[in-house]
């Protein structure tokens, strides 16, 4: 009876009446809760609605093929998302696509629709580069960037080049501080660099700007020959400046004290000491770390101490 039904149903579809076409799609998406497979044999018709000038049938479109998605179809079906993107000049409309996307190409938890991850930050970034989104599709596209970063290794040195392109933009702040963050943690080398102290970088908010001197500093470290550090602290000197005359007080105050630090490692390089420099800060975060892990471990003892265990638990 169901299959007779949506047969019957989907012939709305092709109706030039708009409310017969919204009804008929969202049955569908009520039959979707109860029989997928016969909603999936209209894929083809489904996927028409999505050249409709009606921006609600279009999301509601939207909405059945994202639930209809295979490892097979997602590539096609996701080009197909993206050139409505960017045909549409209606951020909402342009947010749905992003949250969209991201849900199905993580759904599961596992990203057991994604079969080539190279294949993904170029959607990512597409969406980037494209832009004319809302501030929480920019978070929601940096989280992304971030959790490839920390669960796929083998992307992490393809996303240091990609966060780099994203510090040449203005993009949001979200965006910018995990761009920061993943030149910091996963770069093996100095080339990002010249991306973090950018005059464009003195225009954007003070957790950005404050992100970038820190990772400049972090980068700074990476540099293996002496060719790559004297480059660096010319950089440095030329760059800092800029932000001693930032709109931020605290951005002020570090741009000083990094300047002090180059400063003291110069000297240091000059002594023949800087390798023991750069060993001794690694130590020191490590120890941080150890005394952090330690002290949670004693919390836990004293607070074992004092709550007793129920019976029940």
């Amino acid at each position: 009876l169901l299959a007779a039904a949506t047969y019957r149903l989907q012939s709305f579809l092709n109706v030039p009446d708009a409310n017969l076409r919204f009804l008929c799609l969202s049955l569908f998406i009520k039959l979707m809760k109860i029989q997928p497979r016969l909603v999936s044999q209209h894929r083809d018709l489904i996927s028409m609605c999505l050249d409709s000038d009606n921006e609600l049938e279009r999301m509601m479109a939207l909405d059945l093929m994202s639930n209809l998605v295979t490892p097979k179809t997602i590539d096609t079906i996701v080009d197909k998302m993206f050139l409505y993107f960017q045909e549409s000049d209606f951020v909402p409309f342009r947010d749905g696509m992003i949250e969209k996307v991201v849900e199905m190409c993580t759904r599961g938890g596992d990203y057991e629709m994604i079969q080539d991850f190279e294949w993904y930050i170029s959607v990512l970034m597409d969406f980037v580069e494209n832009g004319n989104f809302s501030d929480s599709s920019g978070s929601l596209l940096a989280q992304q960037f971030t959790e490839l970063a920390y669960r796929v290794p083998d992307v992490r040195e393809r996303l240091v080049e990609e966060m780099g392109r994203i510090l040449d933009k203005r993009c949001c702040t979200s965006l910018l501080l995990s761009a920061c963050h993943i030149i910091a943690e996963f770069a093996v080398d100095s080339k990002m660099f010249s991306k973090l102290l950018q005059p464009i970088i003195v225009d954007c908010d003070d957790r950005v700007q404050d992100a970038c001197l820190t990772t400049s500093f972090l980068i700074y470290l990476k540099g293996s020959t002496e060719e790559e550090l004297n480059e660096i602290e010319s950089m440095f000197d030329l760059k800092l400046p800029l932000f001693l005359q930032s709109r931020f007080i605290e951005i002020q105050e570090t741009a000083a004290s990094l300047i002090e630090l180059v400063s003291t490692c110069k000297k240091i390089r000059a002594n023949g000491h800087f390798q023991d420099f750069k060993a001794s800060f690694s130590n020191h975060q490590r120890t941080e770390n150890e005394n952090e892990s330690e002290n949670e471990n004693e919390s836990d003892e004293k607070i074992s101490d004092v709550i007793e265990i129920p019976d029940e638990l």
